[in-house]
């Protein structure tokens, strides 16, 4: 998961087996296709946060779920 445009703070204020939900108001980021769903949940693993590129000059912080 990825949270606050990939800040590692909040990542690392969750604890292992905390239950996550994310909900999707659209289908595409920013458009305006309603989808209004609850699209995964689960439980927080027990990694720490780590870094992804995504693009060149973006490496947003992320934790798995599983």
């Amino acid at each position: 998961m990825q949270v606050c445009h990939g800040r590692s703070a909040p990542l690392k204020r969750i604890a292992p087996g905390d239950q996550v939900i994310y909900h999707s108001p659209t289908e595409t980021f920013g458009g305006k296709d309603r989808l209004q769903a609850f699209t995964a949940i689960g439980p927080v693993e027990e990694t720490a946060p780590y870094q992804v590129e995504m693009r060149p000059c973006f490496h947003p912080c992320c934790r798995n779920v599983k």
